[in-house]
């Protein structure tokens, strides 16, 4: 199970190499997988949360974010201080991808990038795997 996230995930990193962190976590935030360079731990639940509850303003690693985008599949938020991102990802709503990038970054092909990660991690792996 942990391969085959793992992998997907250097899939994505190949294809963005400006990509400085990844993560994937269940709808119930616990994590499948994370990055030397995004280590969210029970960051991955308070994310979820902002997203479901609309919330405009957070903090995620001691940097603080505003959601630029939010819908049902996708969440986006910059930093103020423009150093960077956090770009989050979702096909069924099972398995969200998250990664933070720089702010120059092209952020809509990124996104669309989580979203076919976290889909394709849901046709692979459950959750109850973990």
């Amino acid at each position: 199970m942990v391969n085959t996230i793992k992998r997907t995930i250097r899939i994505i990193q190949s294809n963005y190499p400006s990509i400085r962190g990844a993560c994937v976590f269940t709808s119930e935030g616990k994590i499948a997988f994370q990055t030397e360079n995004m280590q969210l731990g029970s960051d991955a639940s308070k994310l979820l949360q902002v997203w479901r509850k609309n919330e405009t303003e957070f903090t995620i690693k001691h940097i603080t974010f505003v959601t630029a985008l939010r819908n049902k599949n996708s969440f986006v938020a910059i930093n103020p201080s423009g150093a960077t991102s956090i770009i989050c990802g979702t096909g069924r709503g099972t398995w969200y991808v998250a990664v933070f990038v720089p702010m120059d970054e092209d952020k809509n092909s990124i996104l669309k990038e989580c979203q076919r990660a976290a889909k394709s991690i849901a046709s692979t792996t459950s959750i109850f795997s973990l």
